[in-house]
């Protein structure tokens, strides 16, 4: 990774930022390039796996404006939760969608698909809805 980038992946830390134009002097992209956001995208999954690796850590590494953002624990703490709402939204909006399905519009073999995905939708809703043991609820 050393001879890729111009960054020792050793003195990154948590909190650390990694400015947009660092990665547009190695790349050798503008920002407005396409293809920036996947260089931003391989360079936080390098840092993500430079730390599992090497210190047994993981770390979210979150893009803000062009710039890369190693979080703190803090930061992290709070970026999941808001990720875990959005995936939960994400996913009753798929639910929804499945089930306004219109199943006399589908063949045979897509109906049985369709019934599968229901089914472990409805097995998924429960095991959500379940309590969870008093030692996370208190």
């Amino acid at each position: 990774m050393a001879d890729r980038y111009p960054i020792d992946f050793d003195q990154v830390q948590r909190g650390d930022v990694i400015p947009a134009e660092t990665v547009e002097a190695y790349s050798g992209l503008d920002r407005d390039d396409k293809r920036f956001n996947f260089e931003l995208m391989s360079l936080a999954e390098d840092i993500r796996r430079h730390f599992r690796e090497r210190h047994g850590l993981t770390v979210s590494v979150r893009q803000s404006g062009g710039d890369l953002c190693v979080l703190t624990n803090e930061q992290q703490a709070h970026y999941t939760r808001q990720q875990e709402i959005l995936r939960m939204r994400r996913y009753l909006r798929t639910c929804a969608e499945g089930l306004a399905v219109d199943l006399a519009q589908l063949s045979k073999e897509q109906r049985d698909k369709h019934e599968k995905f229901q089914l472990r939708i409805g097995w998924q809703q429960q095991q959500m809805t379940k309590r969870p043991p008093p030692s996370l609820t208190e």
